[in-house]
């Protein structure tokens, strides 16, 4: 196929027309860019598109105090359950560090971290007007230093005793005995015992029940006149535990009860049960008649539980 013929017609200003084979065409020649122009109106609002498919969502229910937890690592696997705390449980307080939630137990008390901390656990200051615990119970759940009162009755008690929670102890009883008055039982009467086996007189006792299981000083007395040349003796029960000799007085005289002589003693006694009566009983040396009278027992606790 032959060159087409080229024929052209400058047109003024710049329109250049080229001959071709085919006819005329334009020719254009791009100039240098010119200045932009001016920002045209705005188009009229398009249609709206087509609803997408529905979202996952909250799932429906729960209730107050609930929170929305992932059920498995599947995306959207959810469910309604009840937020719980982020607690973690450390045991024995050792030093390091601590962040909100962490439970250690220090001196036998368990602390829970509020605040991130370094610090070994520290008891929260007393409130102004705090009252020492009186009842007749203790506290079921003590902190190390708490004081409190056990009284047998608190419209008309017979006795008071004041303890100090020790958490740093290394026995189970570690409500420490501080002060008070002693638990007192008292029997006057002359009574006589020709048994040579502890048993009771006609008005049993002296006798008292151990509120608490502990350790316990215990005091007993009696007026004791064998009425021949012989021996009186006065001990007490423990509980279901027979009185024993080496748990009594003893007065070894002749004559009558005129001459009887007072006798006590003072003795400790460790790991007593709660509930145990402590009961005074009674025994001639021979089967000769044996007086008391005046008989006293009075009890001091030193640590219970």
């Amino acid at each position: 196929m032959s060159e087409p013929e080229l024929q052209a017609t400058i047109d003024p200003p710049r329109r250049i027309l080229v001959k071709t084979s085919t006819g005329w065409a334009d020719l254009v020649i791009a100039g240098p860019p010119g200045p932009t122009g001016s920002t045209g109106p705005s188009g009229p609002q398009g249609n709206p598109g087509a609803a997408g498919p529905p979202g996952q969502g909250v799932p429906v229910g729960g209730t107050t105090g609930q929170a929305l937890v992932k059920k498995t690592g599947t995306d959207f696997d959810t469910q309604w359950a009840t937020a719980a705390l982020d607690l973690n449980y450390d045991g024995a307080f050792a030093p390091g560090s601590f962040k909100d939630g962490d439970i250690v137990v220090y001196q036998g008390v368990s602390y829970m971290c509020v605040r991130p901390t370094t610090n070994p656990p520290a008891l929260w200051p007393m409130p102004r007007g705090y009252q020492t615990a009186y009842g007749t119970t203790l506290p079921a759940n003590p902190y190390d230093g708490q004081e409190a009162i056990l009284v047998d009755s608190v419209t008309n008690p017979s006795y008071q005793w004041r303890f100090r929670y020790n958490a740093a102890s290394t026995s189970s009883y570690r409500w420490e005995f501080v002060g008070g008055s002693p638990a007192s039982s008292s029997v006057d009467a002359l009574e006589n015992v020709t048994s040579t086996t502890f048993v009771a007189l006609t008005t049993p006792g002296p006798s008292i029940t151990l509120p608490r299981a502990g350790d316990y000083t215990i005091s007993i007395c009696a007026d004791i006149g064998p009425s021949t040349n012989d021996f009186g003796r006065a001990s007490f029960d423990i509980g279901a535990t027979g009185a024993v000799d080496n748990d009594g007085i003893t007065v070894a005289l002749g004559g009558t009860i005129t001459s009887a002589t007072m006798s006590s003693r003072m003795m400790l006694r460790t790991g007593l049960a709660a509930g145990a009566a402590l009961v005074m009983k009674y025994r001639a040396g021979t089967a000769a008649t044996c007086g008391f009278r005046k008989r006293t027992m009075s009890v001091w606790p030193v640590r219970v539980s």
